[in-house]
Protein backbone atom coordinates (compact mmCIF):
# COMPACT_ATOMS: atom_id res chain seq x y z
CA UNK A 1 0.00 0.00 0.00
CA UNK A 2 3.01 2.37 1.07
CA UNK A 3 4.54 1.66 -2.77
CA UNK A 4 0.89 2.61 -4.21
CA UNK A 5 0.84 5.90 -2.36
CA UNK A 6 4.56 6.74 -3.37
CA UNK A 7 3.62 6.35 -6.67
CA UNK A 8 1.01 8.11 -6.76
CA UNK A 9 2.65 10.94 -4.61
CA UNK A 10 5.87 11.09 -6.93
CA UNK A 11 3.73 11.18 -10.04
CA UNK A 12 1.24 13.97 -9.03
CA UNK A 13 4.31 15.89 -8.36
CA UNK A 14 5.78 14.96 -11.93
CA UNK A 15 2.34 16.78 -13.34
CA UNK A 16 1.78 19.29 -11.14
CA UNK A 17 4.87 20.61 -9.22
CA UNK A 18 6.52 22.55 -12.12
CA UNK A 19 4.65 25.72 -13.53
CA UNK A 20 5.45 24.51 -17.36
CA UNK A 21 3.82 20.93 -16.98
CA UNK A 22 0.62 21.51 -14.69
CA UNK A 23 -2.30 20.30 -15.83
CA UNK A 24 -5.23 22.23 -14.55
CA UNK A 25 -8.34 20.35 -13.42
CA UNK A 26 -10.66 19.39 -16.09
CA UNK A 27 -13.75 22.00 -16.60
CA UNK A 28 -16.77 20.73 -15.18
CA UNK A 29 -18.50 22.46 -17.97
CA UNK A 30 -17.70 22.46 -22.19
CA UNK A 31 -19.18 24.83 -24.50
CA UNK A 32 -18.48 24.49 -27.97
CA UNK A 33 -19.34 25.38 -31.56
CA UNK A 34 -18.75 23.72 -34.82
CA UNK A 35 -16.12 25.44 -36.65
CA UNK A 36 -14.53 24.50 -40.25
CA UNK A 37 -11.16 22.71 -38.49
CA UNK A 38 -13.56 19.97 -36.79
CA UNK A 39 -13.66 16.88 -38.17
CA UNK A 40 -16.40 13.90 -38.16
CA UNK A 41 -16.26 10.70 -36.29
CA UNK A 42 -16.72 8.28 -38.28
CA UNK A 43 -19.97 7.87 -39.73
CA UNK A 44 -21.30 9.36 -36.62
CA UNK A 45 -22.74 12.78 -35.12
CA UNK A 46 -20.22 13.73 -33.32
CA UNK A 47 -17.36 16.23 -34.37
CA UNK A 48 -13.75 17.07 -32.67
CA UNK A 49 -10.84 18.60 -33.86
CA UNK A 50 -8.47 15.94 -34.01
CA UNK A 51 -4.63 16.78 -34.58
CA UNK A 52 -3.17 16.22 -38.41
CA UNK A 53 -0.29 14.16 -36.62
CA UNK A 54 -3.28 11.61 -35.57
CA UNK A 55 -4.29 8.65 -37.66
CA UNK A 56 -7.67 7.18 -38.13
CA UNK A 57 -8.84 3.35 -37.58
CA UNK A 58 -12.46 2.78 -38.34
CA UNK A 59 -13.49 -0.95 -37.06
CA UNK A 60 -15.71 -2.42 -39.72
CA UNK A 61 -17.12 -4.98 -36.59
CA UNK A 62 -18.52 -1.93 -34.37
CA UNK A 63 -20.15 0.54 -36.32
CA UNK A 64 -19.59 4.33 -35.01
CA UNK A 65 -15.89 3.42 -33.17
CA UNK A 66 -13.18 5.05 -34.67
CA UNK A 67 -9.82 5.14 -32.72
CA UNK A 68 -6.97 7.97 -33.59
CA UNK A 69 -3.90 7.26 -32.25
CA UNK A 70 -0.02 8.10 -33.18
CA UNK A 71 2.85 5.66 -32.36
CA UNK A 72 2.37 5.75 -28.50
CA UNK A 73 -1.02 7.45 -28.04
CA UNK A 74 -4.62 6.58 -28.32
CA UNK A 75 -7.86 7.98 -28.64
CA UNK A 76 -10.98 6.22 -29.42
CA UNK A 77 -14.50 7.28 -29.57
CA UNK A 78 -17.43 5.12 -29.51
CA UNK A 79 -21.05 6.27 -30.69
CA UNK A 80 -24.41 4.65 -30.19
CA UNK A 81 -27.55 5.52 -30.58
CA UNK A 82 -30.89 4.55 -28.32
CA UNK A 83 -33.48 4.54 -30.20
CA UNK A 84 -35.88 1.46 -30.86
CA UNK A 85 -35.20 1.62 -34.84
CA UNK A 86 -31.06 0.92 -34.44
CA UNK A 87 -31.54 -0.90 -31.24
CA UNK A 88 -29.93 -3.75 -32.73
CA UNK A 89 -26.50 -1.91 -32.99
CA UNK A 90 -26.92 0.46 -30.06
CA UNK A 91 -24.34 -0.83 -27.27
CA UNK A 92 -24.90 0.83 -24.40
CA UNK A 93 -27.90 3.41 -23.64
CA UNK A 94 -26.60 6.62 -21.73
CA UNK A 95 -28.52 5.17 -18.42
CA UNK A 96 -26.29 1.94 -18.72
CA UNK A 97 -23.23 4.11 -19.16
CA UNK A 98 -23.87 5.86 -15.92
CA UNK A 99 -24.45 2.92 -14.72
CA UNK A 100 -21.13 0.95 -16.17
CA UNK A 101 -19.09 4.79 -15.14
CA UNK A 102 -20.29 4.64 -11.56
CA UNK A 103 -21.74 7.66 -9.20
CA UNK A 104 -18.26 6.39 -6.97
CA UNK A 105 -15.33 4.72 -8.01
CA UNK A 106 -15.88 1.06 -9.27
CA UNK A 107 -15.16 -1.93 -7.51
CA UNK A 108 -13.35 -3.25 -9.88
CA UNK A 109 -10.96 -0.42 -10.34
CA UNK A 110 -9.44 -0.24 -6.56
CA UNK A 111 -6.07 -1.34 -7.23
CA UNK A 112 -6.37 2.45 -9.59
CA UNK A 113 -5.05 5.72 -8.33
CA UNK A 114 -7.62 8.27 -9.51
CA UNK A 115 -6.29 11.60 -9.98
CA UNK A 116 -9.64 13.29 -11.39
CA UNK A 117 -13.70 11.75 -11.32
CA UNK A 118 -16.51 14.68 -11.44
CA UNK A 119 -19.87 15.45 -13.10
CA UNK A 120 -19.56 17.32 -16.24
CA UNK A 121 -21.83 19.17 -18.90
CA UNK A 122 -21.07 18.56 -22.27
CA UNK A 123 -22.59 21.46 -24.51
CA UNK A 124 -25.94 21.00 -22.35
CA UNK A 125 -25.89 17.15 -22.06
CA UNK A 126 -25.39 15.64 -18.90
CA UNK A 127 -22.09 13.81 -18.63
CA UNK A 128 -18.96 12.14 -16.63
CA UNK A 129 -15.08 12.61 -16.59
CA UNK A 130 -12.75 10.12 -15.04
CA UNK A 131 -8.92 10.36 -15.48
CA UNK A 132 -6.75 7.75 -13.81
CA UNK A 133 -3.51 6.16 -13.54
CA UNK A 134 -3.10 1.86 -14.40
CA UNK A 135 -0.40 -0.28 -15.09
CA UNK A 136 1.81 2.62 -16.52
CA UNK A 137 -0.82 4.32 -18.22
CA UNK A 138 -2.64 7.23 -17.96
CA UNK A 139 -6.13 7.25 -19.02
CA UNK A 140 -8.89 10.11 -19.76
CA UNK A 141 -12.54 8.80 -19.99
CA UNK A 142 -14.88 11.25 -20.76
CA UNK A 143 -19.12 10.13 -21.69
CA UNK A 144 -22.16 12.09 -22.13
CA UNK A 145 -25.45 11.75 -23.71
CA UNK A 146 -29.19 11.77 -23.17
CA UNK A 147 -32.50 9.45 -23.63
CA UNK A 148 -31.12 9.03 -27.54
CA UNK A 149 -28.01 8.84 -27.69
CA UNK A 150 -24.28 8.05 -26.17
CA UNK A 151 -20.86 9.17 -26.47
CA UNK A 152 -17.85 7.44 -24.65
CA UNK A 153 -14.43 9.25 -25.59
CA UNK A 154 -11.35 7.15 -23.88
CA UNK A 155 -7.46 8.12 -24.36
CA UNK A 156 -4.61 6.29 -22.61
CA UNK A 157 -1.05 7.52 -23.10
CA UNK A 158 2.37 7.01 -20.89
CA UNK A 159 2.86 8.91 -17.96
CA UNK A 160 5.69 10.83 -18.99
CA UNK A 161 3.65 12.24 -21.74
CA UNK A 162 2.38 15.24 -20.28
CA UNK A 163 2.33 17.01 -23.92
CA UNK A 164 0.02 14.14 -25.23
CA UNK A 165 -2.29 14.61 -21.87
CA UNK A 166 -2.76 18.12 -22.51
CA UNK A 167 -3.81 17.33 -26.23
CA UNK A 168 -5.92 14.59 -25.06
CA UNK A 169 -7.94 17.15 -22.91
CA UNK A 170 -7.97 19.88 -25.75
CA UNK A 171 -9.72 17.20 -28.13
CA UNK A 172 -12.32 16.32 -25.51
CA UNK A 173 -12.72 20.12 -25.17
CA UNK A 174 -13.65 20.43 -28.21
CA UNK A 175 -16.24 17.69 -28.78
CA UNK A 176 -19.34 18.44 -30.37
CA UNK A 177 -22.42 16.57 -30.63
CA UNK A 178 -24.77 17.98 -33.95
CA UNK A 179 -28.36 16.83 -33.58
CA UNK A 180 -29.61 18.52 -36.52
CA UNK A 181 -26.92 16.78 -38.13
CA UNK A 182 -28.49 14.67 -41.00
CA UNK A 183 -25.71 12.49 -42.19
CA UNK A 184 -25.74 13.28 -45.37
CA UNK A 185 -28.80 10.82 -45.77
CA UNK A 186 -31.44 11.45 -48.44
CA UNK A 187 -34.91 12.06 -49.02
CA UNK A 188 -36.39 9.17 -51.10
CA UNK A 189 -40.09 9.07 -52.29
CA UNK A 190 -42.58 7.06 -49.81
CA UNK A 191 -44.50 6.12 -53.53
CA UNK A 192 -42.53 5.91 -56.68
CA UNK A 193 -44.42 4.99 -59.41
CA UNK A 194 -42.04 4.66 -62.69
CA UNK A 195 -42.44 2.79 -66.26
CA UNK A 196 -40.40 0.77 -68.46
CA UNK A 197 -39.29 2.83 -71.61
CA UNK A 198 -36.92 1.81 -74.94
CA UNK A 199 -34.13 3.47 -72.31
CA UNK A 200 -34.22 0.35 -69.78
CA UNK A 201 -32.91 -2.69 -69.72
CA UNK A 202 -33.07 -6.02 -67.87
CA UNK A 203 -31.18 -6.80 -65.16
CA UNK A 204 -29.79 -10.33 -66.54
CA UNK A 205 -31.44 -13.07 -64.59
CA UNK A 206 -34.45 -11.14 -63.14
CA UNK A 207 -37.38 -9.02 -64.07
CA UNK A 208 -36.28 -6.21 -63.04
CA UNK A 209 -35.50 -3.37 -65.46
CA UNK A 210 -33.50 0.12 -64.45
CA UNK A 211 -31.61 2.85 -66.69
CA UNK A 212 -28.21 2.10 -66.50
CA UNK A 213 -26.17 5.12 -67.34
CA UNK A 214 -23.34 4.34 -70.23
CA UNK A 215 -20.80 5.15 -67.62
CA UNK A 216 -21.34 2.44 -65.41
CA UNK A 217 -19.88 -1.22 -66.64
CA UNK A 218 -21.15 -4.22 -65.56
CA UNK A 219 -18.90 -6.11 -63.38
CA UNK A 220 -17.02 -9.36 -64.42
CA UNK A 221 -18.15 -12.98 -62.95
CA UNK A 222 -21.35 -10.78 -61.26
CA UNK A 223 -24.09 -11.01 -63.73
CA UNK A 224 -26.30 -7.99 -61.72
CA UNK A 225 -23.71 -5.47 -60.73
CA UNK A 226 -22.82 -2.59 -62.42
CA UNK A 227 -19.86 -0.07 -61.33
CA UNK A 228 -19.11 3.33 -62.43
CA UNK A 229 -16.24 3.74 -64.64
CA UNK A 230 -15.06 6.88 -64.57
CA UNK A 231 -11.39 7.13 -63.05
CA UNK A 232 -11.06 7.36 -59.49
CA UNK A 233 -14.05 6.61 -58.45
CA UNK A 234 -15.74 3.38 -56.28
CA UNK A 235 -19.48 3.80 -57.05
CA UNK A 236 -21.53 -0.07 -57.27
CA UNK A 237 -24.81 -0.82 -57.81
CA UNK A 238 -26.26 -4.59 -57.58
CA UNK A 239 -29.45 -6.04 -58.75
CA UNK A 240 -31.13 -9.05 -57.42
CA UNK A 241 -34.82 -10.76 -57.48
CA UNK A 242 -36.08 -13.86 -56.45
CA UNK A 243 -38.95 -15.44 -57.54
CA UNK A 244 -40.78 -17.67 -54.85
CA UNK A 245 -43.29 -18.73 -57.27
CA UNK A 246 -40.95 -19.45 -60.39
CA UNK A 247 -38.51 -22.45 -59.45
CA UNK A 248 -35.35 -20.80 -59.28
CA UNK A 249 -32.14 -21.03 -56.97
CA UNK A 250 -32.30 -21.57 -53.47
CA UNK A 251 -36.35 -20.32 -53.70
CA UNK A 252 -37.36 -23.15 -55.91
CA UNK A 253 -39.81 -24.46 -52.49
CA UNK A 254 -40.55 -21.31 -50.70
CA UNK A 255 -43.44 -19.72 -50.41
CA UNK A 256 -43.16 -16.67 -47.43
CA UNK A 257 -45.33 -14.05 -46.32
CA UNK A 258 -43.76 -10.91 -47.43
CA UNK A 259 -44.27 -8.80 -44.77
CA UNK A 260 -43.53 -11.03 -41.94
CA UNK A 261 -40.25 -11.80 -43.97
CA UNK A 262 -39.39 -8.17 -45.02
CA UNK A 263 -39.36 -7.17 -40.68
CA UNK A 264 -37.34 -9.72 -39.58
CA UNK A 265 -34.69 -9.62 -42.35
CA UNK A 266 -34.43 -5.41 -41.88
CA UNK A 267 -35.68 -5.01 -38.40
CA UNK A 268 -32.04 -4.05 -37.46
CA UNK A 269 -29.29 -2.15 -39.73
CA UNK A 270 -26.91 -5.00 -38.08
CA UNK A 271 -27.67 -7.24 -41.15
CA UNK A 272 -25.11 -4.61 -42.81
CA UNK A 273 -22.45 -3.73 -40.36
CA UNK A 274 -23.81 -0.32 -40.71
CA UNK A 275 -23.74 2.87 -38.46
CA UNK A 276 -27.15 5.01 -37.51
CA UNK A 277 -29.56 4.41 -40.63
CA UNK A 278 -32.67 6.40 -42.23
CA UNK A 279 -35.47 3.60 -42.99
CA UNK A 280 -39.11 4.05 -44.15
CA UNK A 281 -41.43 2.15 -45.64
CA UNK A 282 -41.92 2.72 -49.38
CA UNK A 283 -44.29 2.29 -51.98
CA UNK A 284 -42.89 1.22 -55.89
CA UNK A 285 -45.89 0.54 -58.77
CA UNK A 286 -47.69 -0.75 -55.97
CA UNK A 287 -45.23 -3.29 -53.76
CA UNK A 288 -44.22 -2.51 -50.80
CA UNK A 289 -41.16 -2.56 -49.41
CA UNK A 290 -38.14 -0.38 -47.12
CA UNK A 291 -36.10 2.34 -48.85
CA UNK A 292 -32.52 2.11 -45.88
CA UNK A 293 -29.65 4.57 -46.15
CA UNK A 294 -26.37 4.19 -43.86
CA UNK A 295 -23.15 4.35 -43.21
CA UNK A 296 -20.55 1.43 -43.64
CA UNK A 297 -17.01 0.42 -43.38
CA UNK A 298 -15.33 -1.55 -45.62
CA UNK A 299 -12.56 -3.90 -44.79
CA UNK A 300 -10.15 -1.47 -45.68
CA UNK A 301 -11.26 0.95 -43.04
CA UNK A 302 -12.91 3.02 -45.73
CA UNK A 303 -15.75 5.04 -44.99
CA UNK A 304 -18.93 4.38 -47.68
CA UNK A 305 -22.82 5.09 -48.16
CA UNK A 306 -24.59 2.44 -47.76
CA UNK A 307 -28.22 2.57 -49.70
CA UNK A 308 -30.68 -0.22 -49.95
CA UNK A 309 -33.95 -0.76 -52.04
CA UNK A 310 -36.39 -3.59 -50.85
CA UNK A 311 -39.81 -4.35 -52.36
CA UNK A 312 -41.74 -7.17 -53.36
CA UNK A 313 -45.05 -9.48 -52.76
CA UNK A 314 -45.41 -13.11 -51.77
CA UNK A 315 -44.47 -13.90 -55.22
CA UNK A 316 -40.88 -12.06 -55.55
CA UNK A 317 -37.97 -10.31 -53.51
CA UNK A 318 -36.38 -7.60 -55.60
CA UNK A 319 -33.38 -6.02 -53.57
CA UNK A 320 -31.24 -3.45 -55.00
CA UNK A 321 -27.79 -2.63 -53.29
CA UNK A 322 -25.45 0.14 -53.89
CA UNK A 323 -22.33 2.14 -52.12
CA UNK A 324 -20.99 5.34 -53.03
CA UNK A 325 -18.30 7.02 -51.60
CA UNK A 326 -18.84 9.18 -48.43
CA UNK A 327 -17.49 12.10 -50.39
CA UNK A 328 -19.30 12.25 -53.02
CA UNK A 329 -22.75 13.74 -53.09
CA UNK A 330 -23.26 13.39 -56.87
CA UNK A 331 -22.17 9.75 -56.67
CA UNK A 332 -24.70 9.18 -54.43
CA UNK A 333 -27.18 10.92 -56.71
CA UNK A 334 -26.28 9.07 -59.21
CA UNK A 335 -27.08 5.58 -57.25
CA UNK A 336 -30.33 7.55 -56.46
CA UNK A 337 -31.48 8.35 -60.11
CA UNK A 338 -31.12 4.89 -61.43
CA UNK A 339 -32.62 3.16 -57.99
CA UNK A 340 -35.96 5.77 -59.12
CA UNK A 341 -35.93 4.31 -62.64
CA UNK A 342 -36.53 0.59 -61.23
CA UNK A 343 -39.41 -1.30 -62.45
CA UNK A 344 -40.28 -4.84 -61.86
CA UNK A 345 -42.29 -6.50 -65.18
CA UNK A 346 -44.69 -9.27 -63.25
CA UNK A 347 -46.17 -10.16 -66.94
CA UNK A 348 -42.44 -10.44 -68.40
CA UNK A 349 -41.75 -14.35 -68.92
CA UNK A 350 -38.35 -15.78 -68.22
CA UNK A 351 -37.30 -19.37 -67.02
CA UNK A 352 -34.04 -20.31 -64.95
CA UNK A 353 -32.63 -20.74 -69.12
CA UNK A 354 -34.14 -17.64 -69.80
CA UNK A 355 -30.63 -15.71 -69.76
CA UNK A 356 -28.31 -19.25 -70.64
CA UNK A 357 -26.64 -19.63 -73.90
CA UNK A 358 -28.46 -22.65 -74.59
CA UNK A 359 -32.01 -24.01 -73.71
CA UNK A 360 -33.46 -27.34 -74.61
CA UNK A 361 -37.33 -29.15 -74.59
CA UNK A 362 -37.90 -29.51 -71.02
CA UNK A 363 -41.32 -31.31 -71.73
CA UNK A 364 -39.23 -34.61 -72.93
CA UNK A 365 -38.81 -36.28 -69.63
CA UNK A 366 -41.36 -34.85 -67.07
CA UNK A 367 -38.62 -33.79 -64.66
CA UNK A 368 -39.24 -30.29 -62.90
CA UNK A 369 -36.24 -27.56 -62.43
CA UNK A 370 -34.78 -27.92 -58.30
CA UNK A 371 -32.33 -25.63 -58.84
CA UNK A 372 -28.91 -26.40 -58.60
CA UNK A 373 -25.51 -23.80 -57.81
CA UNK A 374 -23.69 -22.58 -61.38
CA UNK A 375 -25.82 -25.74 -63.24
CA UNK A 376 -28.95 -26.52 -63.48
CA UNK A 377 -30.86 -29.69 -62.28
CA UNK A 378 -34.29 -31.71 -62.88
CA UNK A 379 -35.75 -34.47 -61.08
CA UNK A 380 -38.99 -36.13 -60.10
CA UNK A 381 -37.98 -35.96 -56.26
CA UNK A 382 -40.55 -35.59 -53.95
CA UNK A 383 -40.06 -34.97 -49.80
CA UNK A 384 -42.92 -36.93 -49.42
CA UNK A 385 -42.26 -39.74 -51.48
CA UNK A 386 -38.37 -40.41 -51.21
CA UNK A 387 -38.54 -43.51 -53.87
CA UNK A 388 -39.12 -40.95 -56.14
CA UNK A 389 -35.58 -40.07 -56.60
CA UNK A 390 -34.52 -42.22 -58.90
CA UNK A 391 -34.21 -40.01 -62.07
CA UNK A 392 -32.87 -36.37 -62.47
CA UNK A 393 -30.40 -35.01 -65.00
CA UNK A 394 -28.17 -32.18 -64.60
CA UNK A 395 -27.19 -29.24 -67.30
CA UNK A 396 -24.28 -27.78 -66.98
CA UNK A 397 -22.79 -24.71 -69.03
CA UNK A 398 -19.00 -24.90 -69.79
CA UNK A 399 -16.67 -22.47 -70.29
CA UNK A 400 -13.20 -22.42 -71.92
CA UNK A 401 -10.44 -20.65 -73.72
CA UNK A 402 -10.58 -22.98 -76.38
CA UNK A 403 -13.15 -25.80 -77.28
CA UNK A 404 -10.55 -27.97 -79.04
CA UNK A 405 -11.49 -31.70 -78.93
CA UNK A 406 -8.47 -32.42 -76.18
CA UNK A 407 -9.99 -30.19 -73.89
CA UNK A 408 -13.69 -31.11 -74.54
CA UNK A 409 -12.60 -34.67 -73.70
CA UNK A 410 -10.78 -33.69 -70.56
CA UNK A 411 -13.99 -31.87 -68.73
CA UNK A 412 -16.04 -34.86 -70.03
CA UNK A 413 -14.15 -37.42 -68.36
CA UNK A 414 -13.53 -35.23 -65.20
CA UNK A 415 -17.65 -35.03 -65.16
CA UNK A 416 -17.90 -38.83 -65.59
CA UNK A 417 -15.39 -39.34 -62.75
CA UNK A 418 -17.86 -37.76 -59.94
CA UNK A 419 -20.18 -40.21 -60.46
CA UNK A 420 -17.72 -43.35 -60.38
CA UNK A 421 -17.43 -44.40 -56.96
CA UNK A 422 -16.74 -46.95 -55.70
CA UNK A 423 -20.31 -47.80 -54.43
CA UNK A 424 -21.14 -47.10 -58.36
CA UNK A 425 -20.98 -50.47 -59.59
CA UNK A 426 -21.28 -50.42 -63.45
CA UNK A 427 -21.58 -52.32 -66.59
CA UNK A 428 -23.25 -52.59 -70.41
CA UNK A 429 -20.74 -49.39 -70.38
CA UNK A 430 -20.60 -47.57 -74.03
CA UNK A 431 -18.84 -44.97 -75.42
CA UNK A 432 -19.35 -42.95 -78.96
CA UNK A 433 -18.62 -39.91 -80.58
CA UNK A 434 -21.25 -38.79 -82.80
CA UNK A 435 -23.01 -35.29 -84.80
CA UNK A 436 -26.03 -33.91 -82.91
CA UNK A 437 -27.75 -30.59 -84.91
CA UNK A 438 -24.44 -30.19 -86.70
CA UNK A 439 -23.10 -29.73 -82.96
CA UNK A 440 -20.18 -32.51 -81.76
CA UNK A 441 -21.20 -34.72 -79.27
CA UNK A 442 -19.89 -37.60 -76.85
CA UNK A 443 -21.64 -39.68 -75.25
CA UNK A 444 -21.50 -42.80 -72.44
CA UNK A 445 -24.12 -44.87 -70.96
CA UNK A 446 -24.05 -47.39 -68.73
CA UNK A 447 -26.17 -49.34 -66.22
CA UNK A 448 -25.49 -49.77 -62.54
CA UNK A 449 -25.99 -48.87 -58.59
CA UNK A 450 -26.74 -45.45 -57.64
CA UNK A 451 -27.12 -45.36 -53.56
CA UNK A 452 -28.58 -48.85 -53.95
CA UNK A 453 -30.90 -48.45 -56.68
CA UNK A 454 -30.47 -49.90 -60.19
CA UNK A 455 -29.54 -46.87 -61.97
CA UNK A 456 -29.39 -46.00 -66.20
CA UNK A 457 -25.92 -43.61 -66.01
CA UNK A 458 -25.97 -41.47 -68.97
CA UNK A 459 -23.45 -38.65 -69.71
CA UNK A 460 -22.97 -36.16 -72.67
CA UNK A 461 -21.23 -33.54 -73.75
CA UNK A 462 -22.59 -31.20 -76.60
CA UNK A 463 -20.12 -28.58 -78.01
CA UNK A 464 -19.00 -26.50 -81.16
CA UNK A 465 -16.16 -24.27 -81.79
CA UNK A 466 -17.12 -21.40 -78.67
CA UNK A 467 -19.73 -23.63 -76.39
CA UNK A 468 -20.36 -26.60 -74.51
CA UNK A 469 -22.83 -27.99 -72.16
CA UNK A 470 -22.46 -31.10 -69.93
CA UNK A 471 -25.23 -33.16 -69.44
CA UNK A 472 -25.56 -35.72 -66.51
CA UNK A 473 -28.32 -37.80 -66.20
CA UNK A 474 -29.80 -40.85 -64.28
CA UNK A 475 -33.03 -42.92 -64.43
CA UNK A 476 -34.80 -46.14 -63.16
CA UNK A 477 -32.73 -49.16 -64.99
CA UNK A 478 -36.30 -50.83 -64.59
CA UNK A 479 -37.38 -48.73 -67.53
CA UNK A 480 -34.21 -48.46 -69.26
CA UNK A 481 -35.38 -48.35 -72.63
CA UNK A 482 -38.32 -45.28 -71.54
CA UNK A 483 -35.29 -43.47 -70.04
CA UNK A 484 -32.85 -44.14 -72.61
CA UNK A 485 -34.81 -42.74 -75.01
CA UNK A 486 -36.11 -39.77 -73.07
CA UNK A 487 -32.35 -38.55 -72.34
CA UNK A 488 -31.66 -39.21 -76.28
CA UNK A 489 -34.24 -37.00 -77.00
CA UNK A 490 -33.78 -34.42 -74.38
CA UNK A 491 -29.91 -34.01 -75.39
CA UNK A 492 -31.04 -33.75 -79.43
CA UNK A 493 -33.33 -30.94 -78.41
CA UNK A 494 -30.59 -28.84 -77.30
CA UNK A 495 -30.00 -25.90 -78.80
CA UNK A 496 -27.21 -22.77 -78.54
CA UNK A 497 -28.10 -19.30 -78.33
Amino acid sequence: MKSLITIFVLYSFLLFAQSDTTIPSFPDVIRTTKTKNHKRISSTRLFAEIPEHFSSNESYLHPGYTAHTTSKHYIGFLVTYCSDEVRGLRGKSWSEVLEYFGEVRPRELRSELFIEQKVVTVNGYEGRYREYYQRGKHHLHLYFGNDDFAVQIEASTHLDSIAAIKEFRKIMQSVYYDEDDTLGLSEFPDTLVTEKTENHQRIKGTKLFAIIPEYFTKCENINQCFVENKKGCDCSIEFDENSFSRSIAKFADSKVEWDKSLESKYKSPVNFHSAPFHKKRIVINGFRGLYIESFTVNSSGNDYYSIRLIFGNDDFSAKIRANTPLDSEEAKNKILEIMKTVYFDKDFYMDELTDENFDFDKTITGLRHKGWPNQYRYSNYQKSNPESNGSFMVFKPIELEDYTREQIQDVFYQNVKIYEHETYKRENLELIETKINNYNAIIQTADGDFYDKETLFYHAILYNDSQAILMSACGDLNKREEWLTKFQKTLESVKFK
